[in-house]
């Protein structure tokens, strides 16, 4: 392979700000941003694990070269949660969709209105889905169970199960992508 650089992290580099950004919004103690060096190295050990075991990165895109930024939430959330783990701590409060914002670098009051009245947006549309499709979504995005752990519970097929939540994420990435491209890309 000698010095070849993996396409999928090249992509993913060209928006490192955004995750380290993302990675700080996994609240510390009292809902305070992550350290900056504590997001850094969180995203560094993404960008590890992708290029691990991600082997067609077109697994993890919304479209060529659109990376799922779901996705990339979900590895971060994931490895704070094994850092928190590991290092035998555990967080104040844990984060739950439903519940809590999201807190980037800015100070901006009007920035954390915005994401609030985006999340309590985004929860709206998923209640108003019908019962199964928002009960899947929210077991796996909001619980954090696998969509294999669901289905040896339900019973259901975990080619449904993905069926139904990409089917969900792309009601979710049509309705609010403008929105979510406002807030963190601005």
């Amino acid at each position: 392979m000698g010095n070849e650089v993996n396409p999928l992290l090249l992509l993913l580099s060209k928006r490192d700000s955004e995750w380290v950004a993302m990675a700080r919004s996994l609240s510390g103690k009292n809902n305070t941003p992550l350290p900056l060096d504590l997001s850094r190295e969180l995203v560094q050990d993404m960008y590890i694990a992708l290029n691990k075991y991600v082997n067609d990165p077109e697994k993890i895109m919304y479209k060529p070269g659109e990376v799922n930024t779901m996705y990339i939430y979900i590895t971060l959330r994931n490895l704070y949660y094994t850092y928190l783990k590991v290092n035998k701590k555990t967080a104040e409060k844990v984060i739950d969709f439903d519940t809590t914002e999201i807190i980037q670098e800015t100070n901006s009051i009007e920035y954390h209105l915005s994401l609030s009245d985006l999340n309590e947006k985004v929860v709206e549309e998923i209640n108003t889905w019908h019962h199964y499709d928002s009960k899947l979504f929210k077991l796996i995005f909001f619980k954090g169970i696998s969509m294999r752990k669901l289905s040896q519970q339900t019973g259901i097929s975990v080619t449904s199960i993905f069926n139904t939540v990409k089917k969900c994420k792309i009601k979710l990435r049509e309705k609010f992508s403008t929105e979510y491209n406002t807030l963190f890309l601005n």
